[in-house]
């Protein structure tokens, strides 16, 4: 199973979760939405992508290939290497 697989498998999990749930289609278009979602899996799974590389250098260049100047000065963790900040701006 590849990294992205992997994160796949998660978001598919925790999507399927918040169904039975009773999560709607209508629900998932709201804009928190997405920040749940991530915030639920990354608080889930958080020693994983602590103890694995490829799945941090996965998850944090999808960040930054989403992220705004803004949020890349001001926002991302610490754990991003001040070079990789920068290179963004």
């Amino acid at each position: 199973m590849t990294t992205r697989q992997k994160i796949e498998g998660w978001i598919q999990e925790k999507i399927e979760a918040l169904r039975s749930k009773g999560v709607t289609e209508a629900d998932m278009q709201e804009e928190a939405f997405e920040e749940l979602l991530t915030d639920n899996i990354s608080a889930r799974h958080f020693s994983e992508f602590r103890s694995d590389p490829e799945l941090q250098k996965e998850i944090l260049g999808a960040m930054l290939k989403h992220a705004s100047p803004e949020y890349c000065a001001n926002s991302l963790p610490s754990c991003v290497p001040r070079a990789m900040r920068t290179a963004l701006l």
